[in-house]
């Protein structure tokens, strides 16, 4: 046996990055699956490894485990939310919730909306200095429904900048729109307590 010969087994994070790449690509490519059913699995298997584990099987346990990583890559997977991306160019009309408060900046005001009534993700919303005062009540889940004009390209960028769609990909957002008209407030969805009094000790101290 030559004793300068790397052998795999002594790079055991290759051997877990593997089978969780693959459960991650599995996911990809497979048909869709309820993440209870892959949780359950990679639990099972879990199990399976620590009992051979305590039985002293140590080589099956070694698959087992592995068999429970590649799960534990697909859990990872299914949970990612999938951004559906809107057409570009195109003026919809938009309803959804505000999943934090407008962000204001010197002529311009940010809007960052969850999507409802047939669309997911969420879109980035540009409202122009004129509309300023009719962002004036809106808060951390104020539910609106907007005319905007959706866009995922750039016209020209700088060399080496990332692009409009990969910056939107990246943050999660399916389209950056310009909000043309007016902002109509409908009314105040449910939200998660302890973030709607951050938002609002933060918008005090502003």
């Amino acid at each position: 046996m030559n004793p300068h010969k790397n052998l795999f087994s002594q790079y055991p994070l290759v051997q877990f990055a593997i089978p969780f790449c693959l459960g991650v690509c599995a996911v990809a490519y497979a048909p869709p699956v309820r993440i209870v059913y892959v949780a359950i699995a990679g639990g099972v298997f879990s199990i399976v490894a620590l009992v051979l584990v305590l039985t002293h099987r140590l080589m099956v346990a070694a698959w087992a485990l592995l068999v429970a990583i590649f799960f534990a890559g697909a859990v990872l997977a299914v949970t990612q939310p999938r951004v559906q991306q809107l057409p570009s160019g195109k003026t919809l009309l938009l309803t959804g919730v505000l999943e934090g408060p407008p962000e204001h900046s010197q002529d311009r005001v940010y809007l960052s909306l969850r999507l409802e009534d047939g669309f997911a993700g969420s879109v980035f919303l540009v409202a122009e200095s004129e509309q300023k005062k009719r962002t004036a009540d809106l808060r951390y889940g104020t539910r609106i429904r907007v005319t905007a004009k959706l866009m995922r390209t750039d016209d020209y960028r700088n060399p080496g900048v990332s692009s409009l769609s990969e910056y939107l990909d990246r943050n999660g957002y399916a389209g950056m729109g310009m909000i043309k008209g007016d902002i109509v407030r409908l009314d105040q969805a449910k939200v998660f307590p302890p973030l709607a009094w951050l938002y609002a000790w933060r918008e005090r101290l502003q």
